[in-house]
Order: structure tokens, then C-alpha cells, then sequence
């Protein structure tokens, strides 16, 4: 097995490497709390990363009438207030929130691709057992879906990792990971 420690003088945050923006995906409640702690010290700068929010669309039945404007306005407006008093807890700032409507995991998906972000950061929250078995969970979603690199982070997640294990199979994508977890590290990190 490889063993080897980040030296102290590593740089936390991906942006000092690339040029692109990291994004935070948040629905506002406690269980985001940590993608919005781990995204903002990657990023590195305000200016380096989006905090996006995505609302599901209301099901609607053929016979049921429409949605009205301010009922749908009302649901946007809600979601946008949870991201924000998220970020002012944890931020002390008032962020500016992107809100999309859909699949979470397929519109962040997606805005990641078209921004050539260099990562996703979502929460990962408590599921059922239900949820994994059947693929229902959002950051698993992610993973699935996205073609740059997701991080999951808990809740109560406050600081880069100390500890990382990297599987290989000396592939070219199985290397880009490797060399990512290094670019995640915190200083004086052990990566297995």
C-alpha cells in the first residue's frame, strides 16, 4: 500500500489549480450545510463558485388545473430564502442563488457541464435504505450523471480531508481522481 503525507505548505482549494468554478448544490436545509462549508474553501473566492438551488416541479394530473402564477412564485421564492439564510449562517454574506427547476441531480448536472466547473459539492444527507438500493439519492444521482467530479460532503463537514483513500486501476480516469484527491487534500493530509 501507498502511504504518503500532503506537505503543510499544500495550498487548500482547487481554484489555485484551475481556472473553472466549483459548484454548490443546496436545497437550504442542515444536510447541505457542509457542501456549502467545503465548496466555499475550494472555490477559494466568491467569484469562483455558483450556489445553485433546484425545485421540483409540482405533479400535475391531466384533469387537475394549472398551477396558478403566484403559487409557483411562492414555491421559487421559498427555496431561494432557505439557500440564503443558509449561506448567511454559515457565510455571513448574502450569495447570489441560481435557481433551476427539475431533477436536482440532472439541471446541476448539467450546469456544471456547460460551465466547465471543476466540481459539484452536494450534501449527503440520511436516506433510507430504499433510496440506495434503488438509485434515489441525490448525490449518488450526481456521481451517475455528472462528467466532472462530484464530492458529497456531511453536515457537520468544517475543513478539507485529512485522510484519503484513492482506489486505482492505473487508468487514465482512475489517475485524474488520484491527482484531484491530492488538489482536495488539507495540509499534512494522508492519502492511502
Amino acid at each position: 500500500m501507498l502511504k504518503f503525507s500532503i506537505p503543510a505548505a499544500a495550498v487548500v482549494g482547487v481554484r489555485a489549480i484551475h481556472a473553472s468554478m466549483v459548484i454548490i448544490a443546496s436545497d437550504g436545509r442542515e444536510q447541505s450545510d457542509g457542501a456549502l462549508a467545503l465548496g466555499r474553501m475550494l472555490a477559494g473566492s466568491a467569484d469562483a463558485l455558483r450556489l445553485i438551488s433546484v425545485i421540483k416541479p409540482v405533479p400535475t394530473l391531466p384533469e387537475q388545473l394549472p398551477i396558478s402564477p403566484d403559487v409557483d412564485a411562492g414555491r421559487r421564492a421559498d427555496a431561494r430564502r432557505e439557500v440564503i439564510n443558509q449561506a448567511r449562517r454559515l457565510w455571513d454574506a448574502d450569495p447570489d442563488v441560481e435557481l433551476m427547476e427539475g431533477d436536482p441531480a440532472t439541471a446541476i448536472s448539467g450546469a456544471a457541464h456547460r460551465a466547465g466547473a471543476t466540481m459539484i459539492v452536494c450534501g449527503l444527507g440520511r436516506h433510507r435504505v430504499t433510496g440506495r438500493v434503488f438509485g434515489d439519492e441525490t448525490a449518488l444521482r450526481f456521481i451517475r450523471l455528472a462528467d466532472v467530479p462530484v464530492r458529497a460532503a456531511t453536515a457537520q463537514l468544517d475543513h478539507a480531508p485529512r485522510r484519503i483513500v484513492v482506489a486505482t486501476d492505473f487508468t487514465e480516469t482512475s489517475l485524474r481522481a488520484a491527482r484531484l484527491a491530492l488538489d482536495l487534500a488539507a495540509p499534512g493530509a494522508t492519502i492511502h
